[in-house]
C-alpha cells in the first residue's frame, strides 16, 4: 500500500470544497448587509444587496445542495425576510413598479418553490400587507384545505392564523357565505388532541368573536380546569389569558342582568379558584398585572388593588412594578380617595423619576389630586405658576427644590417630596455631567441643603461627604479652577460644615456633629456664622452630657442674638447643675 504525501495545496482544495457545501446553500452576508444599509438609511444599496440575494438564492434558481436541501425552509424564510424588506423599502420610496414587479416575483416563487405551510403563510401575509388581498387569500385558504385534508399537527398556529386573516377578510368584505363554510370546517375537524392550551385559546378567541358563544366559553372552561396549575409550565400564559377572558364574560353577564345570580356566581367561582390554584407570589409579574386589571374591569377592586400592591412590593424595580404603582393611583383617583392617590403619585416619583416623561404624568395627578382634595388650598400665584411651568418641564431644578422648601413649610409634604425628587433627579444628572468641576460642587451643597429641609437626610448627608469631597479636590495645588472661585469653593465647604453638623444633631449622632462644628470655628473664625457654630456645638456638648465644656463654650460667644441665647443658657446650666 503506498502512501501519498499530501500537500499543503491539496489540504486547501479540500477546505475549499467543504466550505463551499456549508455556503453554496445561499448568500447570507448579503441579508445581513442589507439590513445594515437599510439601517443606515441607505437604500439604494439595500435594495441592491437585497436583489443579489434573491438572484443567488437557489430557491430562484433552481438549483440546490445537500446541504440545501437538508434545510430548505430555513432557508426560504430567509428569502421571504429579503422579499418583505424589499417591498418596504420600495414602499417607503413610493416605488410602485418596483414593488408591483417583485411581487409578481414572489408569487410565482410560492407556485414553484415547495414551501411548507409556514413559509406559505409568510407569503400570504406579504401579499396581504402589500394590497394583494385576493392571492393572500388563495394562500390562506388552500393552508386550511391542506391541514383539514391531510393533518399535520405541528402545522396547528399556521391554520388558526389563516382561519384568523380569513375571517377578517371575509368579514370586511362581507362575504358571509364563506364565514359560514370556515366556521363549519372548524367545528367539524378541530381542536384535535394536538391542540396544546394556546392553540385551545386561539380557537377559542376565533369562536367567540365569531358568534359561537357557548363552543368559545367551553373551550375556555376546559383550558382553565385542566388539572395542571404548575406556573413554570410554557402554557400558564395561555391558561390565564382564559381565565381573565372567563372573568370578564361571567361580569358583563352579571352586569347586563343576563342570567345575573348564576353569572355573580361564576365570577366568583374564578376568582376563588384564582387565588386557591395560582397565589400571587408563583405569577410572573406580567401575568400578575393583567390580571390586576382584569379584576379591576370586572369590578373586583378589593382583589385587584390587593395584587397590585404586591406587585409593586416584589417587582419594584422592573417595568411592571412602576406601572402597577401608577395604575394604583389612578384607582384612587377614580375612586375620589385623594389622601391615598397622593401618597401613590408621590412613591411613584420617588421610585422612578426616570423615564421624566412618566414621573411627570404622575405629577400632575399628584396636583390634581391635591386640587381636588381642597379647593382652597393655601397656594400662592407664584407658586401655582411654578408647579405648572414643572409639569410642562419649563422649571429649573434650582427652582423645583426652592419650591419644595417652600411646600414643606406650607404642611403639603407629599407634593413638597414629589417636587423635590423631580428637581433632585435632574440635579444629580447635571452633577454627574460636570463632575469634578465647581458647578458640581455647588450641585451638591444645594441638594445637601435643601434635602436637609425637606428632611432627607440620608440624600443631604450623601451630597455633603460629596461636596467636602470636591471642595479638597478643587484646591491650588490640584485646580486651575479654584483661583477662578476660590471664596465660594471656601464658602460652599464652609456651610457643608454646618448643615453636615445640623443633620447629625437631628438625628441624635452628636459625636458626629461635634468634630465638624469645632474643625468649622477652627478655620472660618472670622466667619458671620460663627456664634450660630458656637452655639450649635453647645446645645450638642449639651446632649452628650459634657455641661462643663457646653457652657464654656457659651461664654465665648461674642455678639448678637446667638450671644443672647448662650446667656441665657449658661444661667440656666448655672441654676440647674450648680457651676
Amino acid at each position: 500500500m503506498v502512501i501519498k504525501k499530501i500537500t499543503p495545496s491539496v489540504i486547501f482544495v479540500c477546505i475549499i470544497l467543504m466550505f463551499s457545501q456549508g455556503f453554496a446553500a445561499e448568500n447570507y452576508y448579503l441579508l445581513k448587509k442589507g439590513a445594515s444599509a437599510w439601517d443606515a438609511g441607505k437604500l439604494s444599496e439595500a435594495i441592491a444587496f437585497y436583489q443579489q440575494y434573491i438572484d443567488s438564492h437557489p430557491a430562484t434558481n433552481d438549483v440546490s445542495s445537500d446541504t440545501y436541501r437538508q434545510r430548505k425552509q430555513y432557508y426560504i424564510r430567509n428569502l421571504l425576510i429579503a422579499y418583505k424588506n424589499l417591498l418596504e423599502i420600495y414602499n417607503q420610496m413610493g416605488d410602485h413598479a418596483a414593488k408591483s414587479m417583485w411581487l409578481d416575483l414572489l408569487q410565482a416563487l410560492q407556485a414553484e418553490a415547495g414551501l411548507g405551510a409556514k413559509n406559505l403563510y409568510q407569503v400570504g401575509w406579504i401579499l396581504l400587507k402589500n394590497e394583494r388581498e385576493n392571492e393572500a387569500t388563495s394562500i390562506f385558504e388552500r393552508i386550511v384545505a391542506e391541514q383539514s385534508e391531510a393533518y399535520n399537527p405541528f402545522h396547528n398556529k399556521v391554520l388558526l392564523r389563516s382561519c384568523r386573516k380569513l375571517f377578517d377578510i371575509y368579514r370586511q368584505n362581507g362575504n358571509t357565505i364563506k364565514q359560514t363554510n370556515l366556521l363549519e370546517t372548524l367545528q367539524r375537524k378541530f381542536p384535535t388532541k394536538d391542540f396544546d392550551p394556546r392553540d385551545m385559546y386561539r380557537l377559542a378567541i376565533l369562536y367567540l368573536d365569531f358568534g359561537l358563544h357557548q363552543k368559545g366559553k367551553k373551550l375556555l372552561n376546559q383550558i382553565a380546569t385542566e388539572d395542571d396549575f404548575n406556573t413554570s409550565s410554557p402554557y400558564l400564559y395561555a391558561r390565564m389569558d382564559a381565565y381573565a377572558r372567563l372573568l370578564e364574560m361571567a361580569y358583563e353577564e352579571h352586569k347586563g342582568g343576563f342570567q345575573s345570580d348564576k353569572s355573580g356566581k361564576i365570577l366568583e367561582k374564578w376568582v376563588v379558584h384564582l387565588s386557591q390554584h395560582y397565589p400571587h407570589e408563583s405569577l410572573p409579574p406580567t401575568v400578575s398585572y393583567k390580571l390586576a386589571v382584569k379584576y379591576l374591569k370586572c369590578d373586583r377592586l378589593e382583589e385587584g388593588v390587593q395584587l397590585l400592591e404586591y406587585i409593586t412590593k416584589a417587582h419594584s424595580k422592573g417595568a411592571t412594578g412602576r406601572k402597577a404603582l401608577f395604575l394604583l393611583g389612578r384607582v384612587a383617583q377614580s375612586r375620589e380617595n385623594w389622601d391615598e392617590a397622593i401618597s401613590y403619585f408621590e412613591s411613584y416619583i420617588q421610585r422612578y423619576p426616570d423615564p421624566l416623561f412618566f414621573a411627570l404624568k404622575a405629577y400632575s395627578r399628584m396636583i390634581d389630586a391635591y386640587w381636588s382634595k381642597d379647593v382652597d388650598i393655601n397656594l400662592a400665584e407664584k407658586d401655582a405658576r411654578l408647579l405648572a411651568d414643572i409639569v410642562n418641564q419649563l422649571a429649573d431644578y434650582e427652582t423645583q427644590l426652592n419650591l419644595a422648601r417652600d411646600l414643606k413649610w406650607m404642611g403639603m409634604d407629599e407634593l413638597a417630596s414629589a417636587t423635590f425628587n423631580l428637581g433632585a433627579n435632574a440635579a444629580e444628572k447635571d452633577a454627574r455631567k460636570h463632575a469634578g468641576t465647581y458647578k458640581a460642587l455647588r450641585i451638591h451643597w444645594l441638594l445637601t441643603k435643601y434635602a436637609q429641609a425637606i428632611e432627607r437626610f440620608d440624600l443631604a448627608e450623601k451630597n455633603g461627604k460629596m461636596a467636602l469631597i470636591l471642595a479638597r479636590q478643587l484646591n491650588p495645588k490640584n485646580s486651575k479652577e479654584y483661583y477662578d472661585k476660590p471664596e465660594k469653593t471656601e464658602y460652599i465647604e464652609s456651610q457643608i460644615y454646618l448643615w453636615l453638623a445640623k443633620i447629625y444633631e437631628t438625628q441624635e449622632r452628636y459625636n458626629e456633629a461635634e468634630p465638624l462644628l469645632r474643625l468649622f470655628m477652627k478655620k472660618y473664625p472670622d466667619d458671620r456664622e460663627i456664634n450660630y457654630a458656637g452655639y450649635a456645638l453647645g446645645q450638642v456638648l449639651e446632649k452628650l452630657g459634657r455641661v462643663q465644656d457646653a457652657a464654656e463654650t457659651y461664654s465665648g460667644i461674642s455678639h448678637g442674638m446667638w450671644k443672647q441665647k448662650a446667656d441665657k443658657r449658661v444661667i440656666e446650666l448655672f441654676s440647674d447643675h450648680g457651676l
